[in-house]
């Protein structure tokens, strides 16, 4: 059962939910498990956006973030992150074990550092646990090593969360490519919620994926009239039998 509300402004803390949050061209989630852990996936751009849309759900006197995870380096994944250790007390940093020399990623862990944030990694078979909720890492391998600085998206993190009743696949801006990798490697890739790779651009959500993953909803998390055209047509033509959801339509989209 799939139970959904939209929010821009929250005159209340909500103390459980999947909150897809409104930080414009990029990613940011937040889960609020019903055993009251604070995971806190991807943070949007450095002018933190993420530190404001949180503001909107937590007390205003409430710091605590219990664990972060950064699919990728990209500034509009984790570059936010650098504002969210200024204003919250995080409890520990997940990261894959593949690195780069992008600065963006220098000052992640600098900020990091900094604040006193443990780091840890995790990579394909990891599973995060808290309360009855669970988060199953599907991608990348550790195996894998990185070849290039110049296309991350080709080691973003990809998990599936199971929150309450509900499914969600997260898919960072993970590309075609990765997803049929995981077509093949015969996952249980089913969810309620789908989290359209890489801003709802054409290079994600390739067709057998999407009939792999049987979602419900779709999320675009995106920019207003963004310089890349997210999302581009034909991702919406594949979705077009799931309910799409965009940040920048609904503001930040509460499940």
């Amino acid at each position: 059962m799939v139970s959904l509300i939209f929010i821009s402004v929250l005159n209340q803390p909500i103390k459980s939910g999947v909150y897809f949050l409104d930080v414009g061209q990029g990613d940011s989630i937040l889960i609020i498990s019903e055993s009251g852990n604070r995971i806190l996936i991807d943070a949007g751009n450095v002018d933190g956006k993420s530190v404001t849309e949180i503001r909107k759900i937590l007390p205003w006197f409430d710091r605590r973030i219990d664990l972060a995870i950064g699919t990728h380096a990209d500034q509009d994944h984790v570059g936010g992150f650098t504002k969210i250790v200024q204003n919250f007390l995080v409890g520990k940093f997940l990261f894959s074990h593949l690195h780069t020399s992008k600065s963006v990623e220098t000052n992640l862990f600098e900020s990091l550092d900094r604040a006193g944030v443990a780091t840890s990694t995790i990579n394909r078979g990891a599973r995060i646990s808290f309360g009855n909720d669970y988060i199953n890492i599907l991608y990348p391998n550790r195996q894998m090593k990185m070849t290039s600085d110049k296309d991350t998206n080709l080691f973003s993190i990809v998990a599936v969360a199971h929150i309450g009743t509900t499914t969600f696949m997260l898919t960072g801006d993970a590309p075609r490519e990765v997803e049929l990798k995981l077509v093949n490697a015969k996952d249980d890739l089913q969810v309620d919620v789908l989290k359209a790779g890489h801003h709802g651009s054409k290079t994600s959500t390739d067709p057998i994926f999407v009939e792999k993953v049987k979602p419900t909803y779709a999320i675009i998390s995106a920019g207003l009239n963004n310089r890349y055209g997210h999302p581009h047509k034909e991702t919406i033509d594949t979705l077009r039998d799931t309910k799409i959801l965009k940040t920048y339509v609904e503001g930040t989209i509460k499940f």
